[in-house]
């Protein structure tokens, strides 16, 4: 993981030395520098299957989820999924060792390996023409609907898959530190701190980041929003807002990382509290008791997914995923 541990030390210098490593790229979940052994745990709509989670999670330092499953990496550099099979999302390919960063797509998955190579599954299948095998210096990923996109070392972004995002990445994304992705349209976080975005607008949203957004050290997406972390931890939250999504409270101060659901986004801040906010018809804004210090939000999952290290102990009212 070291080329990814430059890579975050970059990002946020200031904002994240308390949590140096971590793995907030793109709505994913962090663990804090030193510890290890994760366990996962999740709270939302319980669709059967949905939290079908393998007992072999353990040592977890990222998970993601979209549209009913669910994808962790271990401190090892395997990757175990759960939830929705529809396309062979969950069938991680064998050829998917050494992971660096994964990250899951709708109906498939993209990885990068410690190496800096691409591996990519399930629905990937249906443009595996366009599949970058010539890449070889990836350090993050992330997974739309119909695309995939890889930030590379040198600070440009690649996009292949069906969309027409593909093919029109503006020529100012460069010198970028961060990608994350929505169902239809992608963010680039530059160094200056800047945000820029690309692609469709097919839930309605505006994707073209409010004039607030600035010095930003962290984003990610949900399908249809987008929220951003500044570095005097305010959070600015842009997109569609059917559900309060994107109405950030007022009180919200000293932020350290966020994510976003499908209707909801969260926060986490210095003292590891979790807020959240928007759409909680399926339970996700019920925060259980003692959940705190890593956190998911599934970009189309109707749950909450976290990393609680071993350190701490379980907080009662969530589903454990390695008990």
């Amino acid at each position: 993981m070291e080329k990814l541990r430059c890579f975050y030390s970059a990002v946020a210098p200031v904002k994240m030395l308390q949590v140096w490593a971590a793995l907030i790229i793109g709505s994913s979940a962090f663990v804090r520098a030193g510890d290890s052994g994760g366990t996962i745990y999740e709270w939302g709509m319980a669709i059967p299957g949905w939290m079908t989670v393998k007992s072999a999670l353990t040592n977890c330092v990222q998970v993601s989820g979209n549209s009913g499953w669910s994808l962790a990496l271990r401190e090892d550099g395997t990757m175990l999924a759960w939830g929705s099979d529809s396309y062979g999302q969950t069938r991680i390919p064998e050829n998917a060792t050494n992971i660096a960063y994964s990250h899951a797509g709708w109906r498939h998955g993209v990885a990068a390996r410690r190496d800096g190579t691409l591996v990519e599954w399930g629905l990937a299948t249906n443009w595996a023409s366009a599949f970058p095998h010539w890449v070889t210096n990836a350090v993050q990923v992330a997974g739309g609907d119909f695309h995939s996109g890889a930030l590379l070392g040198d600070g440009t972004v690649f996009v292949w898959g069906t969309r027409q995002l593909t093919t029109n990445v503006p020529p100012q994304v460069t010198d970028v530190v961060q990608i994350a992705s929505g169902w239809y349209h992608l963010l680039a976080l530059k160094r200056d701190g800047t945000v820029i975005a690309w692609g469709e607008s097919a839930g309605g949203q505006d994707n073209t980041p409010p004039a607030n957004a600035t010095n930003i050290i962290s984003i990610a997406c949900g399908p249809f929003h987008n929220v951003a972390l500044r570095a005097d931890g305010m959070v600015v939250a842009w997109g569609l807002n059917n559900e309060g999504q994107c109405d950030v409270p007022g009180d919200l101060r000293d932020v350290v990382a966020v994510g976003a659901g499908r209707l909801h986004t969260i926060a986490i801040l210095a003292d590891g509290t979790v807020r959240i906010w928007g759409g909680g018809e399926q339970g996700q804004l019920d925060i259980p008791p003692g959940a705190s210090k890593a956190l998911y939000a599934g970009q189309s999952h109707y749950q909450v997914q976290i990393i609680k290290t071993s350190a701490i102990s379980p907080p009662t009212g969530l589903r454990i995923v390695n008990p």
